[in-house]
């Protein structure tokens, strides 16, 4: 499924720099789109009956596992018209939930601080290359959304042999609080909820 969160991401306000058209006003409002549709893993469990030829003789019914990875769940983030830009660090799991049942530690969160992902002001200006930001001081500056970047984290390892093992489909559900600080050096925090991943169970029969 495809979830869009698309205005919070506030910081803290800070004076403007002389003649940066409010590029250092302190605004940060980035928008994250989420792309979890694919997120899956599935087990597959192709069963070969018992076969007999003509002669009596049989070879045993056999069974086989594979597991197939699916997509990662690509994050989509843009800064909104007037946004400062950001740097986001990393992230921490709030939540981790399968079939229902918590599995995160509210004291201590799993962390991953090695993301370093740059989204660019929401400014435009002729010019402008990619993944960078108008510096403010172009005659043609103008307020629009930011050029959006990716970054994608893969949720579904495991679940693959978790389904197979329950024999049965299972359901991760991740909420994540993405991290980081603005062009101004202002620090924010920006919650992401609901990121599905699937663990999906299939018999086939040869």
């Amino acid at each position: 499924m495809k979830k869009m969160f698309p205005v919070l991401l506030l910081g803290g306000l800070l004076l403007a720099g002389c003649g940066t058209v409010g590029l250092g006003s302190g605004r940060v409002n980035v928008g994250v789109d989420v792309g979890d549709a694919g997120s899956e893993q599935v087990a597959t469990l192709t069963i070969t009956p018992e076969k007999c030829d003509d002669k009596g003789v049989c070879t045993p019914q056999k069974q086989e596992l594979s597991i197939t990875d699916g997509q990662p769940v690509t994050f989509t983030f843009t800064a909104r018209p007037g946004s400062e830009a950001v740097t986001i660090e990393g992230y921490r799991v709030l939540s981790d939930r399968l079939d229902g049942v918590e599995r995160a530690d509210p004291k201590n969160p799993v962390e991953n601080a090695k993301m370093n992902l740059y989204v660019p002001s929401g400014y435009a200006c002729e010019g402008l290359t990619a993944g960078a930001s108008c510096q403010g001081n172009e005659s043609d500056i103008r307020i629009a959304n930011g050029q959006p970047v990716q970054h994608q984290i893969y949720f579904a390892s495991g679940l693959g042999a978790r389904a197979a093992a329950k024999g049965a489909n299972v359901t991760r559900v991740v909420d994540l609080e993405f991290y980081g600080f603005s062009a101004n050096n202002v620090p924010f925090t920006r919650k992401v909820t609901g990121i599905v991943s699937q663990g999906s169970y299939v018999v086939k029969t040869n």
